[in-house]
């Protein structure tokens, strides 16, 4: 895919990895969870070790994440589509 193209596609429908909790989970719980995911993304030894594999960390906060859903569940029905096809095997 030219790169342009890639730009060019909306960050709510890029592929991204998140730590994800169950509805119903007490606040203080998520908080708990939220502020050691960051501490980690953050983490001068863990930011190395991952260096030393070529690994890239770009965290998004659990806000970050919140809107990224969000968006990803109000994109347009034609984007989507669109990204379905083109995220298609063999194509």
């Amino acid at each position: 895919m030219p790169r342009e193209r890639l730009r060019s596609i909306p960050d709510s429908v890029k592929s991204r990895h998140a730590l994800v909790l169950p509805a119903g989970t007490p606040p203080g719980t998520v908080t708990m969870f939220r502020t050691a995911f960051m501490a980690t993304m953050n983490d001068p030894a863990f930011l190395e070790e991952a260096g030393k594999v070529n690994l890239d960390i770009n965290p998004l906060d659990g806000a970050g994440v919140a809107e990224m859903v969000r968006k990803m569940y109000t994109a347009q029905p034609d984007l989507v589509e669109r990204m379905a096809k083109a995220l298609k095997p063999g194509l």
